[in-house]
């Protein structure tokens, strides 16, 4: 039986264009009306989780940055806060600008971009709908590392962007691993087709979130499940008694996956959660709508 769900926001719930679809919604209120817990675990900043997805019900918290950031939406206590501490991430910070790299970086909830680099990463987007995210979800500074030591109160993630070729494929990549290579005691690293690369506390990540969750609740492993799509999300299948990876996910994770559902335009993670609970009482109008 699973009591809780976690799932990915970008190319998992929401579709391209970064919306919750009416077939979609009604599989998660069938979800809750059933007492189970939907959690977004996502590698957006807190600030900007979608506020329509905040009000789903069956959400009551809501882990960002990766896992980093763990929020109860009832109390606004917030559960977990894992950070890279400010000294280490202003080295690190600073490595990766020698190193000509366009780094961001999350502070207490809300993403922080110089503007040049905002623009660029703006223009180096692969899709209209992560445009919009990054216009929207990006609070620009003068000097990113500056605005960082002000704050002194460490980082949740960071995150490097970087062009692409005609083939549409990340240049830099590796480049910036081999920087970011003296730290890994320090940090834990992921890369992504859409999310470039991002990295957090050593200590924190998606499964970790999942956990800490699991516990609160006091639900086991294996009635959690996890739904993903991109390289932040495989840390959850170590945590999840079923993982599902998106149609459009990438390779490592359907490989890791106990099944693969249909894509994020094709109600992908609505397909998954029936599969997985078919228990659901759905109403007539929302069987309707939940027909793949």
């Amino acid at each position: 039986m699973i009591r809780l769900i976690g799932f990915d926001l970008d190319g998992t719930l929401l579709t391209d264009d970064k919306r919750v679809t009416p077939r979609t919604r009604a599989v998660l209120a069938s979800c809750a009306a059933r007492g189970i817990a939907l959690v977004p675990v996502t590698g957006r900043p807190f600030s900007a989780i979608p506020g329509e997805v905040l009000a789903l019900p069956g959400v009551r918290y809501a882990a960002a940055a990766s896992g980093a950031d763990i929020r109860d939406l009832l109390t606004g206590e917030i559960l977990n806060r894992d950070v890279i501490p400010t000294a280490t991430a202003l080295t690190i910070l600073r490595a990766l600008e020698e190193a000509g790299f366009l780094d961001m970086a999350f502070i207490d909830g809300v993403g922080y971009a110089e503007s040049a680099n905002l623009e660029k990463a703006i223009a180096w987007a692969p899709d209209e709908g992560t445009r919009q995210y990054l216009k929207h979800n990006r609070t620009p500074v003068a000097d990113l590392r500056e605005y960082v030591a002000d704050q002194a109160c460490g980082i949740e993630k960071f995150t490097v962007t970087f062009p692409r070729d005609c083939r549409g494929e990340q240049i830099g990549v590796e480049r910036a691993l081999e920087v970011l290579k003296p730290y890994a005691d320090l940090i834990h690293v992921v890369c992504g087709r859409n999310i470039s690369l991002e990295a957090g506390s050593a200590t924190a990540d998606k499964g970790r979130a999942l956990t800490l969750l699991g516990e609160r609740l006091g639900i086991p492993q294996a009635e959690i499940m996890a739904i993903g799509d991109s390289g932040n999300d495989i840390d959850m299948r170590r945590s999840a008694g079923i993982f599902a990876a998106m149609g459009n996910a990438e390779a490592a994770l359907k490989a890791a996956a106990d099944f693969v559902t249909l894509t994020n335009e094709e109600d992908g993670a609505a397909a998954a959660i029936l599969r997985a609970v078919p228990e659901l009482n759905l109403s007539p109008k929302a069987q309707n709508e939940t027909k793949l």
